[in-house]
């Protein structure tokens, strides 16, 4: 069957939803016997035949009820299609009009309807086609196969719709969050009480309330509304393996527009968060664990108070270019609502399978919340992660009050920071201090964002005491007054420096592992920071080139390198210039790494170039292994040092440099090692 139209007419005709089409399909629901259903156009301009056929599937005309039914026959999961940019822009826009169109003001409330449609939207693309039950208007039970998330045609009552999506969110819930709803599936219900209990389900919960529900004519009111933008949803894919940018981008816009923040509560912005994360060092710490042979090669990770679960997001977009790591990462946010939201946001950027707890962060281990989790222990510190990177929540007024409800106190041995239950007491970022140290395996990592007051004032100082006792601060950041818009106060990060174990490679290994370090020099409490940029390694007795070869007469300076990797040695050479160099490997195998030049960050704080000469860059003074000496004042006294412990030199973690952007060249003056001088 063809039904010819005119070419400017024709996209109507094919637009999803539009009821133009009726007439096409009434024709077939007269001729069940039709096989092939086509609009035909000829297009002037190219002189061509078009068309567009109807898909029908097997033995749908007869199935069909109705035209409207076979208009909307029941979307299937192979009919969902990828979501591109445009359409992500289309759906934001067409949401917002939905909302303003009902007069709609609320768009938090609005927000975390969505939220429990894209969990109901996202469980229902679970196990793609499913066979379900529809009760229609005049009491009916008809049978389908597909997608339960979509209103159908001629079908479905408001009540039959809005009874499947609660279905889906309950099972959505259980199956993301591990919460069971109250609810009472039409199998579970009797039927003396079930238009009772459909009456108190669907007319007094809020689940998908988008306006206050509290008769028959604000229930269908609500029902327009939700039909709306489930239509407007269903006809695309939701539950990705990998990162879909424009299903991203659609949730960053809504969460942007709609949900509002509390006082001391501030979602951090991605560029902050994606800097945090480059911080990390994943790979060294994935090494490290293979070379150790331990049973968990991948690194635990966790945020404690993952908001809108920017982190976790940037996190597993990183670690993914490893390995899948999606057992390893976890979330725990208190606010329900935020929960939910991180759970939706993780699926919608590929990573759904992350775990969210809904709990509180600063709770005992051993609470019920923890119990089936990774979480959980008897013990005081649970020690199971290898990064904690998060920005907990800071001045709560009254949070001391769940302290009592969980029966912790001074006395409970919790928290070593707690003096007394105060519930004056506004300062819940200090329990998040300790709670990262607990959270975190010996010689690893934290970065958590603080407010700045927490480096200075004097409500800080037992816990800067505390800090200083168990962490290596590898670094502090303190960003701008506008990184966050809803607050004045500059938040600052701190991050845990790595074990020793970072210098246990060969010498050739390490050149390159330093290369974009930065090597802080302390002078009497002024710290020069310079990048590393140029590095060059000997290996030890078997290099002619290196101290510690058999035949050098310079064994006698080379004692330092018999030191564990991490230690400096230092050397005079011409009876002028010193050269530093950090040995690698374990103790007694001589190798090391010399550092030949680097880039000042900050060319204010190094004395020599105080008396700039204009026609000179500033890294002229570092571009040498003897001019880096003489600007960071580095001398046979730094000899033997322990860069890990040392606060007269050491090294500040930074991203790793790629492959791509490294440049291997031979060594620099050193003909007397023969055929060794062209080795590395």
């Amino acid at each position: 069957m063809i039904e010819a139209k005119i070419p400017h007419e024709l996209p109507k005709y094919l637009e999803p939803g539009q009821k133009h089409v009726k007439q096409l399909f009434s024709y077939l629901w007269q001729e069940k016997s039709t096989k092939i259903a086509s609009y035909y156009t000829f297009d002037l301009t190219s002189e061509k035949d078009r068309f567009y056929n109807i898909n029908l599937g097997k033995d749908e005309l007869s199935n069909s009820l109705n035209v409207d039914n076979l208009i909307d026959s029941g979307k299937k999961f192979r009919d969902l299609k990828d979501i591109s940019e445009k359409d992500s822009k289309i759906l934001f826009n067409q949401f917002l009009t939905i909302l303003r169109t009902n007069a709609i003001s609320d768009k938090s409330n609005a927000f975390d309807k969505i939220i429990n449609l894209f969990i109901a939207k996202v469980f229902d693309e679970l196990g793609e086609d499913k066979q379900f039950d529809v009760r229609m208007k005049d009491e009916n039970i008809v049978n389908f196969e597909g997608l339960k998330f979509q209103f159908l045609e001629g079908i479905d009552s408001y009540e039959s719709f809005m009874k499947r999506l609660y279905d889906l969110y309950k099972e959505g819930m259980k199956e993301y969050l591990q919460k069971e709803i109250i609810d009472y599936s039409d199998y579970e219900q009797n039927q003396k009480v079930l238009e009772m209990i459909d009456d108190l389900r669907l007319k007094k919960d809020n689940t998908f309330a988008f306006i206050e529900v509290f008769d028959n004519k604000t229930f269908n009111d609500n029902c327009l509304i939700v039909k709306e933008i489930v239509n407007l949803l269903a006809n695309f894919k939701f539950r990705y393996a990998d990162k879909s940018k424009s299903l991203g981008e659609f949730f960053e816009d809504l969460l942007n527009t709609s949900l509002k923040q509390e006082a001391g509560q501030f979602f951090t912005p991605y560029p902050l968060v994606d800097f945090m994360i480059k911080s990390l060092p994943i790979r060294d710490v994935i090494k490290q664990n293979i070379q150790q042979n331990r049973n968990e090669i991948l690194p635990f990770f966790i945020d404690y108070a993952c908001g809108s679960g920017h982190f976790l997001i940037s996190y597993i977009n990183r670690v993914q270019q490893e390995i899948n790591a999606k057992d390893y990462v976890f979330g725990i946010e208190k606010d329900y609502r935020l929960a939910k939201t991180t759970k939706i946001s993780l699926f919608l950027n590929g990573d759904g399978d992350a775990q969210i707890i809904h709990a509180d962060a600063i709770n005992k281990f051993s609470c019920e919340d923890y119990s089936k989790s990774v979480l959980f222990s008897n013990k005081d510190k649970n020690e199971k992660f290898d990064f904690v990177v998060s920005n907990p929540p800071y001045s709560v007024q009254g949070y001391m009050k769940n302290f009592r409800k969980n029966n912790i106190s001074e006395k409970s041995n919790t928290f070593e920071l707690l003096e007394e239950i105060n519930e004056k007491d506004a300062r819940i970022e200090i329990m998040f201090v300790e709670r990262t140290y607990q959270l975190l395996k010996k010689n690893k990592f934290a970065a958590i964002i603080l407010p700045q007051s927490f480096l200075s004032q004097e409500k800080y100082a037992k816990t800067r005491r505390w800090l200083l006792e168990r962490f290596n601060i590898l670094s502090i950041f303190c960003s701008g007054d506008n990184t966050f818009g809803y607050t004045t106060t500059s938040p600052f990060y701190i991050m845990r420096i790595t074990d020793p174990n970072f210098f246990m490679v060969s010498a050739d290994k390490l050149a390159q592992k330093l290369l974009g370090k930065i090597l802080v020099r302390n002078l009497n409490g002024q710290l020069i920071k310079v990048k590393i940029v140029e590095t060059e390694a000997y290996i030890g007795k078997i290099d002619r080139a290196c101290h510690a070869h058999q035949e050098n007469r310079s064994r006698w300076k080379s004692a330092a390198l018999n030191n564990r990797g991490g230690c400096a040695y230092v050397y005079l050479i011409y009876s002028m210039y010193y050269c530093f160099n950090i040995a690698s490997s374990v103790k007694g195998d001589p190798q090391g790494v010399l550092i030949r030049a680097a880039e000042p960050l900050d060319h204010h704080t190094i004395p020599v170039i105080s008396h700039h000469d204009s026609t000179k860059k500033f890294h002229y003074y570092t571009n040498g292994p003897g001019k880096l000496c003489r600007a960071l004042n580095i001398d046979i006294s730094l000899n033997h040092v322990d860069l890990t412990t040392s606060d007269l030199i050491y090294l500040e973690d930074q991203p790793e440099i790629s492959q791509e952007e490294i440049i291997t060249t031979k060594r620099v003056n050193i003909d007397y090692a023969g055929e060794d001088k062209d080795r590395l």
